[in-house]
């Protein structure tokens, strides 16, 4: 007693509805069941075949994997592949068939084969089967695909959680990163797409990363979305809206800047000891160390104080080698003393209505040009010292200058 199938088709692809035929031998029974494999309890009319692979399409199949046959010996049922489930590559369908008028005492009468086509499209990420598939093909770098979409935490585990992966490579589209999903991995580096717009609670955990761009589409930063990592520097953009607990807690932060988007931020999203200010400087009137270290990681290399500001204090932006430029604004009326010691400039004005430079304001730096106002009166020790000065124009205004105050020039002409 065999089965016969009738049709002309023995590949299946992703997407595709096919109804099979069956020829069923004579005196077999009233009813086939096709692997009788339980779908859950919600869907009354389905059958879940081989696996979750397939999906019935009413009528045809009960959720029991049951279909009648027909007074001419056919059996016939309607099936299409899942859209969202991932399966291997040219894996085999293998359907076992029981036919009679119960389930028992069914006898088996044969199996049908089929070949899944490798067109698959992996748009989204929860299922152990397919990380594992890919962990399985790439090993400990891996790239994942170009049409995903959002990598979703599985019920128990994150989908990359504790795989030893050294890098990822992101595909651009990737909208959510889901919890856990890359926790506990051995990542240095990681290079996020723009089109980011979440990042989930522990997502990058436990790795090994040393800095940190977070994309601009991203509005929320989950709970220990990058806690116990060697971070030192993090670049949080405009658009940021909320950073949960721990996120870059037990990191190498000292300080970070925080945009003015910023509308929540956890007590503990920082170590205790990291310095967090904001972007936003436009209503600052005075600029101290800390201040100034805000404007050092937000602007760079080239400085432009802010108008309003009225006074730079002491060493307000000292040893800040890679500074190169500053403007500074008319509003400043006081510069303190070693506020730009130790730099990179080769050339400064100073605004009018500054009347002192104190002791050591510009020096060691690459000055060979400066500009000073008319309002000038006093010019501290060591207020040049060590730069490459050839020439200087003292504004006749200027009453008193300290020792050493362009020591260590080229002066060729005061």
């Amino acid at each position: 007693m065999a089965v016969t199938y009738l049709g002309n088709t023995t590949e299946f692809e992703e997407g595709n509805i096919y109804t099979i035929n069956l020829s069923i031998p004579d005196n077999a029974g009233q009813k086939l069941w096709i692997n009788g494999t339980l779908c859950s309890w919600s869907d009354y009319n389905e059958a879940c075949l081989d696996d979750y692979k397939i999906r019935p399409v009413a009528p045809g199949l009960t959720r029991y994997g049951e279909v009648e046959i027909d007074d001419q010996g056919i059996a016939s049922f309607t099936i299409e592949f899942h859209q969202d489930e991932f399966q291997d590559p040219n894996e085999e369908l293998n359907l076992t068939l029981r036919a009679g008028n119960a389930w028992w005492p069914a006898k088996n009468i044969g199996s049908l084969r089929f070949t899944i086509k490798d067109n698959y499209t992996i748009t989204w990420l929860n299922r152990r089967r397919a990380w594992e598939y890919i962990i399985s093909k790439q090993g400990e770098d891996i790239i994942l695909p170009d049409a995903l979409v959002d990598i979703q935490q599985p019920i128990s585990d994150g989908v990359f959680e504790g795989r030893d992966l050294k890098s990822v490579a992101f595909n651009d589209g990737l909208k959510t990163i889901g919890a856990r999903a890359f926790a506990g991995n051995e990542l240095s580096s990681i290079s996020l797409p723009s089109s980011i717009t979440f990042i989930g609670e522990s997502a990058f955990a436990y790795n090994n990363l040393t800095s940190v761009s977070i994309p601009r589409g991203v509005t929320s930063i989950g709970a220990y979305a990058f806690e116990r990592n060697d971070i030192s520097n993090v670049l949080i953009p405009e658009g940021v809206t909320t950073i949960e607990y721990g996120a870059f807690r037990n990191n190498n932060l000292t300080s970070v800047i925080l945009p003015d988007s910023i509308t929540s931020v956890s007590p503990s999203a920082f170590d205790a000891h990291v310095e967090v200010f904001r972007s936003d400087v436009s209503s600052l009137h005075h600029i101290d160390q800390t201040e100034g270290r805000a404007l050092q990681k937000f602007q760079g290399k080239d400085l432009v104080i802010p108008n309003g500001v009225k006074s730079i204090g002491k060493r307000a932006f000292a040893d800040w080698i890679e500074l190169n430029s500053v403007v500074i604004p008319d509003s400043v009326t006081s510069i303190g003393e070693e506020a730009f010691q130790n730099n990179n400039l080769s050339s400064i004005t100073i605004p009018d209505g500054i009347t002192e430079i104190p002791d050591g304001a510009f020096m060691w730096n690459n000055l060979s040009s400066v500009s000073l106002p008319d309002s000038l009166i006093r010019i501290g020790r060591d207020a040049f010292s060590s730069n490459n000065l050839t020439e200087i124009d003292i504004p006749g205004s200027v009453k008193f200058i300290g020792g050493d105050a362009f020591n260590y020039n080229n002066l060729t002409e005061v």
